[in-house]
């Protein structure tokens, strides 16, 4: 009985070692052929995504460098740009850095909505809604049924001739047409006479 069980372990022990000895030896002929598994599968310069609803543009998005790093995950750096069209009003934005999480992971077919429901925007961002205007240096945006933008560092609110400085971030629910200042703040108003 005991030789059984030693003669088991020790055949565990060999299956485990050579199991440790392939994934290191295939790690290594990734990083000899300057490969690993989190490589992009489509880098694309100078991308501009078009959205067409009835044949009617409702969106562009503008950027230097888009990196699809998983199938519905897509990095996309410098001069990221772009505008969304909702009933009567544009809604843009501008940042140097965007990851963006796509409802679809099949991001290539023209057949699927490909809507972002999350996002990571970076450096110099700005947001506006007709005379909203949002500036910060790292936004997080929560889509789909909620539609919310937040952040956590300083922000300037801007709407028409009123300025709203925050130290502590900010929250903006778009279907509510809310934001929230939470800490500190100061502000401008002026008036036109």
């Amino acid at each position: 009985m005991r030789l059984g069980k030693r003669l088991l372990q020790s055949a565990f022990v060999v299956l485990a070692g050579l199991l440790l000895m392939s994934v290191f030896w295939r790690a290594e002929q990734q990083h000899l052929a300057g490969q690993s598994s989190s490589s992009p599968r489509v880098i694309v310069d100078n991308i501009q995504v078009v959205d067409f609803v009835d044949g009617a543009k409702v969106s562009e998005l503008y950027a230097n460098r888009a990196i699809v790093t998983r199938p519905n995950i897509v990095d996309f750096a410098g001069d990221v740009h772009g505008w969304q069209l909702e009933g009567s009003t544009y809604r843009t934005f501008s940042c140097g850095y965007l990851i963006a999480e796509f409802s679809s992971s099949d991001l290539l077919s023209s057949k699927l909505p490909k809507e972002i429901i999350k996002g990571n925007l970076r450096r110099n961002v700005e947001l506006s809604r007709g005379d909203l205007g949002i500036s910060s240096e790292s936004v997080h945006y929560v889509g789909k049924n909620r539609k919310l933008f937040f952040g956590h560092d300083k922000v300037l609110i801007r709407n028409g001739s009123q300025e709203l400085f925050g130290r502590d971030g900010f929250e903006y629910d778009v279907k509510a047409e809310t934001i929230h200042l939470p800490g500190l703040i100061s502000g401008s108003f002026y008036y036109d006479d």
